[in-house]
Formats: C-alpha cells, structure tokens, sequence
C-alpha cells in the first residue's frame, strides 16, 4: 500500500470521495429523512425520476409508500448508455426492481462488518481495506449493491447505503472486474454508477498503467451525464464532477469543466440548445 502521512489525510477529509462519500442527491430522501417511525410517509410525488437506489432506499424506509413519479425524460435514465452489460435493476413503468436476489447473509455480514468499522480515506487506504472483500463472489457483491445491508450505526440517510456500495465496488476490483464496473458505470443512472467510477478511480491511483484507461472512462461518463442535463435533471452529475475532480490524468479541459459545473452549480436547460452544448459551454468553446 501507498503511505499515505496524516497531512494528507487532513487534507484531503474535505475533499469528497477522498474524505467522506457524499450524501445522494435525490429530493425523496430529502421528503423522509426527517420522519420518526410515527410520521411514517405514506405517499410522496416527486416531479422527475430519480436514481433507483434512492427510490428503493425510500421503500425500505417507509413500507407500503405510494410514490407518484415523472415523466423519465430523455435521454431516458432507465436505459444503459452501453446495452447488453451487467443488470442491476429491472424497471416496469417507472417502478424499479432489484435484478438480483438478496445477498448471502454471512456476504451481507463481511460487508457490513467492514462498511462499519472503517473510516473512509484517500483511495490507497480504503481499496487496501477493501482486500479482503476478494474472497466475497462476486455475485454477492453485486447483490448488495442493490440490497445494501441495514446499517448497524445512526448515519445521515443515503450516505450508509452510499458507502456499501462504493466498498462492493472496490472488492469487485480486487475480483479484478474492471470490466464489470464498467458496465456499471455505463448502466443505469444511479448511485451505483458513481460508486463504480469511484473503485475505478482507486485504482488508477495506485496503479499508474491504470490512468489513461480510467480518465477516459470518467471523461465520458462525465460528458454524457451534462448532455443528458440539458433536458432533464441529473442527479448524479454533481457527484460525477467531484469524482471527475479527483481522477489522475484527467484532461485538462475535462477537469476545468467539472470544476466550473461544480462552483457555477450550473442547472439543466428548459430547452436543449441547438448550437452550443453545455458540454461545449463548460468546456469553453
């Protein structure tokens, strides 16, 4: 493992995804967080779709919660940007379902073990800790992507759901399943997706020969993600920017738009343009 001095742990324990997994963006979290028990919601309507973690995380929250959603929008989020590669989620309508079946619990319980105790770091600590997620199957780690085990500790909501993931996704690199993140990263839109990007993040930071391939990945995910907003909602796009941020030998271009979407908090257009993409603007053409 890379040494990594407590200068930069103090450094970096603001930075996100090198000193905390950031919360999930999503407006139905925001509407039960707050709820105790006895304000249990029973019905929610949000005014677009919103990634199917989030969603699934509200059910499990609030059993039996009616969820009126929106329209998808286009590019539509339920659709993999790269067909035919791993599925996490099945949607009927606008009602996502977890592809997989629940995990093993002595998996769930490895994962959880690890998700509890472990205090996030720059990515040299954590995929270190992450080794011993490598003798987990890798269909359970994909099972608990999409059915996270319950924290065992009080956390802000999403961001225990949010660190499981991204741990499962840094024992799938040490399965050596760069291309199955990849798959995830081009899947769904969803919380997964920035999860994935994370472990292949981690891993060209401490494997040199891995940079070039991974800032191309980041560099594309990251532009698809401020085309699709020019016409509807993003909701991982903040993340996939701070991700963006941090990622080795990311083009200079790329790494200026990403911090100008993130200090401008630049929103989706009403109306795509016709000339001039976002990605054009945030690139400075």
């Amino acid at each position: 493992m890379e040494r990594v001095n407590a200068g930069y742990f103090e450094e970096a324990r603001d930075i996100a995804w090198l000193g905390f997994v950031p919360v999930g963006k999503a407006s139905s979290i925001n509407a039960v967080a707050g709820l105790n028990p006895q304000q249990m919601a029973t019905e929610i309507g949000i005014s677009a779709m919103e990634p199917p973690s989030a969603i699934a995380l509200v059910r499990r929250r609030c059993p039996g919660i009616v969820i009126a959603m929106g329209r998808p929008g286009e590019p539509d989020p339920r659709q993999p940007l790269r067909p035919g590669g791993a599925v996490l989620w099945h949607y009927d309508g606008t009602r996502e379902t977890a592809a997989l079946p629940p995990p093993d619990p002595d998996a769930a319980g490895v994962v959880t073990e690890l998700a509890a105790q472990r205090s996030w770091g720059p990515p040299a600590v954590t995929l270190h800790a992450a080794a011993r997620l490598r003798e987990v199957p890798v269909k359970e780690l994909l099972s608990l992507l999409v059915h996270p085990p319950q924290s065992p500790v009080r956390t802000r909501m999403s961001v225990w759901e949010r660190t499981v993931q991204a741990w499962c996704c840094l024992g799938l690199l040490h399965r050596g399943e760069t291309g199955l993140l990849a798959d995830i990263v081009f899947g769904v839109e969803d919380w997964t997706t920035e999860a994935a990007v994370y472990a292949l993040v981690a891993s060209a930071w401490t494997d040199p020969a891995q940079r070039a391939g991974v800032a191309a990945l980041v560099a594309e995910r990251f532009e698809k993600a401020f085309t699709a907003q020019q016409t509807r909602p993003v909701l991982i796009a903040t993340s996939l920017a701070q991700l963006a941020c941090v990622t080795p030998d990311l083009s200079a271009a790329t790494r200026d738009a990403a911090r100008r979407m993130l200090a401008e908090d630049v929103l989706p257009s009403a109306q795509p343009q016709p000339r001039r993409t976002v990605w054009d603007k945030l690139r400075g053409r």
